[in-house]
């Protein structure tokens, strides 16, 4: 059964309202009504960019990760702008773990050791122990810090001036992973300044 979270958060000058509709599924009846929060808002030449972290319920030895850090890629040395890559780790079965850096990969056995402790040994190599941070969805690996790699929601804005009349914002939108704020989202769109108005956020995290 669907379950339709709303807050309002009143922001900056000029006044701005944000409402936070979440479309999620399977959460128990003990489930705490904090399924989002308004972790960043700026404002400026009517471009508005929100931050949204979201508290999705996941088991943390299922995901896949990513590094929060990035590292130059593989490319010549007289391009301009090279692109950058992320350290990935992947817990696979039969208790094997695939730790891609740069461009290679390797490989090793890992084991549980408790509820937020994995033991991982590389193939002929040494034995490395990571530790998930639940509140910061952050796995510390090797000296890094490592975030699920869950995928982005939908994402919808609406604009109204009472609260009673929507209507879809138009214009360019861009919706990104948030690597500061673990389960984070951030938006951008553009919008004209006005004396008030309210935004709604649609999340559908199915």
């Amino acid at each position: 059964m669907d379950k339709k979270i709303v807050t309002r958060i009143q922001l900056m000058n000029p006044v701005l309202y944000v409402l936070i509709l979440l479309m999620v599924t399977d959460l128990k009846a003990d489930d705490s009504d904090l399924s989002a929060r308004m972790v960043r808002t700026t404002i400026k030449d009517g471009k508005v960019d929100m931050s949204v972290r979201l508290f999705r319920e996941f088991d943390w030895r299922r995901a896949n990760y990513i590094s929060k850090k990035t590292f130059p890629g593989d490319a010549p040395p007289w391009l301009p702008d090279p692109p950058r890559t992320r350290h990935q780790l992947t817990w696979g079965g039969g208790g094997i773990f695939e730790w891609f850096q740069f461009d290679f990969i390797e490989i090793g056995n890992y084991v549980f050791v408790d509820e937020f402790t994995v033991r991982a040994q590389r193939f002929g190599g040494n034995v490395i122990v990571g530790v998930f941070d639940p509140v910061k969805n952050v796995l510390l690996f090797d000296g890094l810090e490592y975030v699920p790699e869950l995928p982005i929601p939908e994402i919808k804005i609406k604009a109204s001036n009472d609260l009673i009349n929507w209507i879809d914002v138009s214009g360019p939108k861009e919706v990104t992973r948030e690597f500061n704020w673990g389960d984070s989202v951030s938006v951008s769109f553009n919008r004209k300044d006005r004396d008030s108005e309210y935004f709604l956020i649609e999340v559908n995290t199915k």
